[in-house]
């Protein structure tokens, strides 16, 4: 499978040109796929997920993308514009595979073709495809969600940023989790450690494992590694 060459906004950089395993339906009609070479997964991401190949070759960690976010992020707004991301993309010395992946995913979740994405989607979305567990994905992509650094999210701050991961997901070739089902998955985990929520908000660190081992998460995982 070959990436199609995307209109530029700014000057070309070295793509990464070998293959990616074969997308779904979904992500095949998508014209900003990009190709990643087929190095060995990490098991605990589902030995077939496309978002675990591509992140054998994504070099950015946690604490790179929350250096982005406070870079790129201005005058208090919660959109990042693609002018801002690049130069502090500069600013945090990225390496170029990296950039050509976030110059894909940044036209993903510009929505309305200006240039700007929302900050929070775009790096939780990024999140997904670290070269880490998913204990330590989730983990980074619900910080990125807590602005205040307080520990604590609201339901739709969780689902919000599952929604955002499993739109990555499906951008790289993954099935896409229902949105009932990351409805279920979470309002679940709220249901069951209601005696633990502070206004109505979980301390998200103390449940990343039970999001891992979640029935659906892991029907959701093992579907991706029979498929493939």
């Amino acid at each position: 499978v070959r990436l199609p060459r995307l209109a530029p906004s700014a000057p070309r950089r070295r793509r990464v040109e070998q293959n990616l395993p074969r997308p779904s339906a979904a992500a095949e009609s998508c014209p900003h796929r990009p190709t990643v070479p087929t190095h060995q997964p990490p098991a605990t991401m589902g030995n077939t997920m496309n978002v675990a190949v591509i992140s054998q070759v994504y070099q950015s960690n946690r604490q790179e993308l929350l250096a982005l976010k406070k870079k790129a992020e201005k005058d208090g707004k919660k959109t990042i514009h693609r002018e801002g991301w690049e130069a502090a993309e500069v600013a945090c010395s990225v390496d170029e595979s990296d950039r050509d992946i976030h110059e894909r995913l940044f036209t993903l979740y510009d929505k309305r073709g200006n240039d700007e994405v929302p900050s929070k989607p775009f790096l939780s979305g990024l999140a997904t495809i670290t070269n880490n567990t998913l204990e330590e994905r989730i983990h980074i992509a619900l910080e990125i969600w807590d602005e205040k650094g307080s520990g604590y999210l609201s339901q739709e701050d969780v689902q919000s940023c599952f929604v955002s991961m499993a739109k990555t997901c499906e951008y790289f070739g993954d099935d896409r989790m229902d949105f009932e089902q990351l409805e279920e998955l979470v309002q679940s985990m709220f249901d069951t450690f209601d005696a633990d929520l502070v206004d109505l908000k979980m301390k998200y660190r103390d449940r990343i494992a039970d999001f891992a081992v979640h029935p659906i998460m892991e029907i959701y995982l093992g579907r991706q590694t029979m498929d493939g």
